[in-house]
């Protein structure tokens, strides 16, 4: 492969981990995509909120990383430098 081929291959690599980063973001919750999770919770009867906070919020997390890491390796070193920043970002 040439130089530019690698470069554009690199790029839809990173936008992929981009769309699936922020679409297991939200599904974690992450801030600030965390709204959603208190109207969830309220609004579910308690069997529902019971598998919500059981199993669909760890899937996020599991999915985050399992997904992300493991389907994007070729990025460039992107998605380790995204990794790295998120536990502080969480504590905000």
């Amino acid at each position: 492969m040439d130089r530019r081929t690698l470069d554009l291959y690199q790029f839809k690599l990173g936008l992929l981990f981009a769309f699936f980063f922020i679409a297991f973001a939200v599904k974690l919750p992450l801030w600030p995509l965390h709204s959603w999770l208190p109207d969830a919770h309220t609004d579910a009867p308690t069997a529902v909120s019971m598998m919500l906070a059981g199993v669909l919020l760890k899937m996020g997390g599991y999915g985050m990383f399992r997904v992300n890491v493991g389907m994007f390796q070729d990025t460039g070193g992107f998605a380790i430098a995204i990794f790295q920043k998120l536990p502080p970002a969480t504590h905000v």
